[in-house]
């Protein structure tokens, strides 16, 4: 596998004639990995499997539980306790030594929080999540409650004794990843739908000063056949949404952004497009959309 650089500094963090390891295959999503130094093995959730793993090498894989109500981003505290965004349970919770579950924050200012989606933890035991609204929508991995309560995507801080919890960025899309710079002095978060990275400088008291764009992503995706396995094309190569009907789901009715930026004349021209090589060929409409990907 090559990785290109962009930086050469980055050779420091990875050598650069790395072997390329498959550690577990056979899961449908993918995330929130987080290695454990101390016990030598790597935490990480599939979320369309509703569950959390674990691996060690030379064991294996090994479920920690299911169902994680479709857990996300994790990371880990300062005792080697699991920190969870629970992105289709709406909340952030603990995973206990001894296998229960501390709820850390469900509300802001009385409103059930979003669908937390990505998470850290500051040395002074601070937690950073950011809270965008997937969860609600997503099919496959939807929220029993899909009701939006805050009309904000943003990121929050839980101080380090879990009383307060504070909206640290407010303006924004869809916040994404996060990280902490080495010396904790900057928050470098991305935000999937403005196609950017920006970075925060941490105040004294936790609370961030304003974002500056750090990274622009250059040119964007068109049409819905570019990931055949996203949860939007899946319901284009299944027939799901007809030309000429108004899709039903709750994610259409809420989003604008989708209902403005998919759902063009062109999409369903790629996706019946796709069907009828799919027809023709006697293969499903994800294996042709897959085989335009690779050629792409």
């Amino acid at each position: 596998m090559e990785i290109d650089r962009i930086a050469p500094e980055l050779d420091r963090i990875i050598d650069s004639n790395a072997p390329f390891d498959r550690v577990v295959h056979g899961i449908h999503f993918g995330e929130g990995p987080v290695w454990d130094k101390r016990t030598g093995q790597l935490f990480f959730v599939d979320i369309l499997g509703n569950t959390i793993y674990k691996w060690k090498p030379g064991v294996g894989r090994a479920p920690v539980m299911h169902p994680s109500g479709y857990a996300d981003g994790m990371t880990l505290d300062r005792e080697g306790r699991l920190i969870v965004a629970g992105w289709s349970s709406r909340n952030v919770w603990r995973l206990e030594k001894d296998g229960s579950q501390t709820l850390l924050a469900t509300h802001y200012q009385g409103k059930k929080i979003n669908a937390p989606n990505d998470i850290v933890m500051k040395s002074d035991g601070a937690i950073y999540f950011t809270d965008p609204a997937g969860g609600m929508m997503i099919p496959g991995m939807v929220a029993e409650d899909c009701q939006q309560y805050l009309d904000f995507n943003g990121v929050f801080r839980l101080s380090p004794d879990g009383k307060d919890l504070t909206l640290v960025v407010r303006e924004g899309e869809t916040p994404n990843g996060l990280a902490f710079s080495p010396d904790e002095k900057i928050l470098y978060v991305n935000d999937t739908r403005n196609a950017h990275i920006r970075a925060f400088d941490v105040k004294s008291d936790g609370t961030l000063g304003p974002g500056r764009v750090l990274y622009k992503l250059v040119g964007k995706e068109e049409g819905v056949a570019v990931n055949p396995w996203s949860p939007l094309a899946r319901g284009f190569l299944a027939g799901k949404y007809k030309r000429g009907e108004q899709p039903k789901s709750p994610r259409y009715q809420s989003d604008k952004y989708l209902s403005e930026r998919y759902f063009n004349p062109e999409d369903y021209d790629i996706a019946e497009t796709v069907e009828a090589l799919a027809k023709e060929k006697a293969v499903s409409p994800a294996q042709v959309a897959l085989a335009w990907l690779f050629h792409k």
